[in-house]
Order: C-alpha cells, then sequence, then structure tokens
C-alpha cells in the first residue's frame, strides 16, 4: 500500500499525543519503517500498521485509506504490547 500523504488534524494529532507519540513517528513508520499492514479485523475500511519508530518504540496505527488520493487518515496510535510485537 503506498501512501502518499496524511490527513492530519487537531482531532487525530491530539488524540495519538495522550499516547506520546508525534505526527514525526507515525509518518517515519510508513516512509522508513517497513511497518506489517492488514485489515482490521472487524471495522470495514479501517487498517492496522505495526512497526517500529526511530526511538525503538514498536507502535501500533489505525487508519483509513482513501486509494483515490493515497491518503492516510490516522485514527489512533499507540505503543503495542509485548504480545502483538511477538506475533508481528
Amino acid at each position: 500500500m503506498l501512501i502518499l500523504g496524511f490527513d492530519w488534524d487537531d482531532i487525530n494529532m491530539d488524540k495519538i499525543a495522550l499516547h506520546a507519540l508525534t505526527t514525526d513517528d507515525v509518518e517515519y513508520l510508513f516512509e522508513h519503517g517497513e511497518p506489517y499492514t492488514f485489515r482490521h479485523p472487524t471495522k470495514i475500511g479501517r487498517w492496522l500498521s505495526l512497526g517500529f519508530v526511530p526511538d525503538d518504540r514498536f507502535i501500533l496505527v489505525a487508519f483509513e485509506y482513501d486509494s483515490e488520493t493515497q491518503w492516510a487518515r490516522v485514527v489512533t496510535a499507540y505503543e503495542s504490547d509485548s504480545e502483538r510485537y511477538w506475533r508481528f
């Protein structure tokens, strides 16, 4: 999946900030982090990506993807637990 840009606003930026992440962290994951990306198991139109950010935290990003613009709108992102890490 190619992501050409991100749809950020105060709502999704504040939400990831509550989990001690920044837009730079999330964008790094997609631009340099080689995330493992898959469809959300229960929410239609939603995707999940797992991977590492520069400070070696393992994060999960939930997002919606617009296939026409190839932009992603991040719904949430947070540091993932070790159980998800080992499945990755």
